[in-house]
C-alpha cells in the first residue's frame, strides 16, 4: 500500500505542469509583483489609431457646431469658445481687420452678422489647426461664396477659437 501512495504521489509530480522541486521550493519570489502581461504591439497601435479618430472627431464635431453658428448668425454661441487668454484675430468682409480682446471680438462679429444674411455653411476641411468652411450669403442682394477659416488651439481639453478669416 505504501509503495501504491509513493507512486502515486511521483506519477502526479510527473504530471504536474511546475516542477514541485525545482530551486527556491517551487516557488518563485518575485517580491510581491506581478508579472505585467506580454503586450501586442498590434493592439498599442490599434489603441493609438482609436484615440487619434476620437480626437479627429472630437475636433470635427466642434467644428460642425462652429459651423452651424456661423449660418445662424449666431456670435454669442461662436464668442463662447474664443481664447480665455489673449486676443482673437478677425479679418471679415464688411469690419475692420484686426486683434481683438474677447468681448470685442463677440462685437465685431454681431457687426459682421448684421451686414451679411447667411444661406449655407459646409465644413469643408478640419486639417490641423483650424476648420474651413464654404459659406454662402446675401449681401446688398448678391450672393456671395466665401471661404472662412477658424484658427484653433488646444486649452487643456477644450478646443478654442484664436481666429477667423475670411477670403
Amino acid at each position: 500500500m505504501r509503495t501504491a501512495l509513493v507512486l502515486l504521489v511521483l506519477l502526479a509530480v510527473a504530471l504536474s505542469p511546475a516542477p514541485l522541486f525545482a530551486k527556491g521550493g517551487g516557488k518563485k519570489d518575485d517580491g510581491g509583483k506581478k508579472e505585467a502581461p506580454e503586450k501586442d504591439p498590434e493592439k498599442d497601435k490599434d489603441k493609438d489609431k482609436d484615440k487619434d479618430e476620437e480626437k479627429k472627431d472630437e475636433k470635427k464635431e466642434f467644428l460642425v457646431s462652429i459651423g452651424k453658428s456661423l449660418k445662424g448668425e449666431d456670435a454669442d454661441a461662436i464668442a463662447k469658445h474664443f481664447r480665455s487668454k489673449g486676443k482673437v484675430e478677425l479679418k471679415l468682409s464688411g469690419v475692420k481687420d484686426g486683434k481683438y480682446r474677447p468681448k470685442q471680438a463677440l462685437n465685431v462679429l454681431k457687426e459682421y452678422f448684421k451686414s451679411i444674411e447667411p444661406t449655407e455653411c459646409e465644413l469643408k476641411d478640419h486639417k490641423g489647426t483650424y476648420g474651413k468652411y464654404k459659406l454662402k450669403y446675401k449681401k446688398l442682394g448678391k450672393t456671395i461664396e466665401a471661404t472662412v477659416k477658424v484658427h484653433l488651439e488646444k486649452e487643456g481639453t477644450t478646443w478654442r477659437i484664436t481666429g477667423i478669416e475670411e477670403s
